[in-house]
């Protein structure tokens, strides 16, 4: 199915937008870095950004809960955003970084996903972590597979707390996985330059 194949896609790469790269008109995407957002939009979850994701994967995070309630996102290309990116790269050791992206995009898949999608993709998902691991273990490099064995224990031990947010954002919910997935194509998910 070509929405399963957009999902495994949006699993595995990330979106960034550089000198108009999209075009001079208007167009929907998937989710956005940075950008404007309706006060409407943060009263109805009762915040913007999830306060447990520190950094990385909150704005993949925000953009699906503003799809799953039937918002869109637009790139606008007049528009402009500055934004200082990569500066934590800086101050924090790889171990803290590869934890913190994998343990929020895991809480990410298991928050804001359908339960269907979460039992099809759930093997994938892991399966991926695995080969990472094993992939590092093999180079000898210890701190990719020290961190994604703990940010698996931190999604384990939270689940609980992360189904009760799960819960919530659920009731919200007017589209169906299958219609957010069908906006993740090759022309959003690799790097354009």
């Amino acid at each position: 199915m070509l929405w399963e194949t957009r999902l495994l896609r949006f699993l595995t790469w990330e979106l960034t937008f550089k000198n108009n790269a999209l075009g001079d008109e208007a167009v929907e995407i998937p989710y956005m870095g940075t950008g404007l957002i309706r006060n409407s939009i943060i009263k109805k979850f009762g915040y913007l950004m999830d306060n447990d994701y520190f950094f990385y994967g909150e704005d993949v995070d925000l953009g699906l809960r503003l799809r799953l309630t039937g918002w869109k996102i637009y790139y606008m290309p007049d528009s402009i955003v500055y934004h200082k990116g990569s500066a934590s790269r800086k101050i924090h050791t790889q171990y803290f970084l590869t934890y913190l992206m994998e343990r929020n995009l895991l809480t990410t898949f298991f928050k804001n996903m359908e339960m269907k999608s979460i039992i099809l993709f759930l093997p994938y998902v892991m399966l991926m972590r695995g080969i990472a691991i094993l992939k590092d273990l093999i180079k000898l490099r210890f701190i990719g597979p020290l961190a994604r064995i703990s940010a698996i224990l931190w999604i384990f031990f939270r689940f609980n707390f992360i189904s009760k947010k799960r819960k919530i954002i659920q009731k919200l919910r007017k589209v169906k996985d299958e219609d957010i997935f069908r906006l993740f194509s090759e022309k959003y998910l690799f790097k354009l330059k």
